[in-house]
């Protein structure tokens, strides 16, 4: 197989989608004690703008892939010859859809589907999928502009929990499907900034979630019932958010992160994950100081800090490598779901 071993899929394709591996098993001393077993390569074959793979989950014999592409993927095959199924078409030929895919374990590409609308601005961020129970599917986060379809190439989404902020631009959006990759409902979550949802986390045993990235303004909007937990920091700096889910993709309740010291840069959540104990840990990076540190925060002029910091639940995350000597810690509990209407 050489170095790298088998490489399953045509590596002239322009676009990119996924790269797919087992990860090398590590002995006790951190040597590599297996080799790679496969990768492959997936993506429009016909554009060259760079399709991309943003995050993976393996569940139940398949392997789940989150991300985005600018092609439509129209006649895509498996090395094998295997057709893969299209589910929802791309709108817009040229322009960022979110995708989520599903594929084997053996590398073989079962289905895609493309997530969004005529709008060059949709990436899915993140995905997570619970393979049974009352609330098995597949969920993914992200970013997105309006879902329009002018075409009506695809069906309409019939279930949509919050409307897109009418203002247009980026809205932060959870996606809930079932494990053939049928959408059962789509919400939006923001303001008239920018919103990213970076990262999520799914409780399989209430099906509540959590979600964190940053807004770029306050989330002002009747259909969130509550005012945020914790105010939005200033107009026109970016400030980490955490938004709390219920099953059904029902808003339960909001609260922003950070402060007002980071030279008009922000602060940003990129990692969400529950404990046992039903707290919420949030990981990211800040460029000012803000609330009352357990440590201190020590660089200024704007540099970006780690954060991590403990809300309130359970699953997965994808904090990222933190890569300075610094971390923020703040915490909250479970008690704040008394905030809620009917907790």
């Amino acid at each position: 197989m050489g170095k790298y071993g088998k490489v399953i899929g045509n590596i002239s394709r322009t676009g990119i989608i996924a790269i797919l591996l087992f990860i090398p098993v590590l002995n006790g001393n951190g040597q590599e004690s297996g080799p790679l077993q496969w990768h492959t390569f997936w993506g429009a074959t016909d554009l060259h703008w760079p399709d991309e793979g943003r995050a993976v989950a393996a569940e139940g014999g398949s392997v789940y892939i989150a991300g985005h592409s600018y092609g439509s993927w129209v006649g895509a095959t498996n090395p094998d010859g295997s057709p893969i199924t299209i589910l929802r078409n791309k709108v817009s030929e040229g322009n960022r859809d979110g995708v989520v895919m599903k594929a084997s374990q053996e590398g073989l590409l079962e289905w895609v589907t493309f997530l969004g609308g005529w709008h060059d601005d949709e990436s899915c961020l993140d995905i997570a999928v619970v393979p049974a129970g009352d609330f098995q599917g597949i969920y993914a986060c992200g970013f997105s502009g309006v879902w329009s379809d002018p075409y009506e190439i695809n069906d309409p989404v019939s279930n949509i929990i919050h409307q897109h902020y009418t203002s247009g631009g980026q809205d932060a959006f959870v996606i809930r499907m079932d494990l053939d990759g049928n959408i059962q409902w789509l919400t939006f979550l923001g303001g008239s900034g920018q919103d990213i949802a970076n990262s999520m986390t799914i409780d399989d045993t209430s099906g509540e979630i959590c979600i964190t990235g940053y807004s770029g303004r306050p989330w002002v909007d009747d259909d969130y019932q509550n005012e945020p937990i914790n105010p939005f920091s200033e107009d026109w700096q970016d400030d980490a958010f955490v938004a709390k889910l219920d099953a059904n993709g029902n808003y339960y309740w909001h609260t922003f992160l950070g402060g007002t010291e980071g030279n008009g840069k922000g602060d940003y959540g990129s990692g969400i994950d529950f404990d046992p104990a039903g707290n919420i840990y949030v990981g990211g990076h800040s460029t000012g100081t803000w609330g009352t540190p357990l440590g201190g925060f020590y660089h200024q002029g704007g540099a970006r800090l780690p954060l991590l910091g403990c809300l309130h639940g359970r699953s997965r995350s994808r904090m990222g490598r933190q890569t300075q000597s610094q971390r923020m810690v703040m915490t909250e509990r479970t008690k704040m779901r008394r905030c809620l209407p009917g907790k």
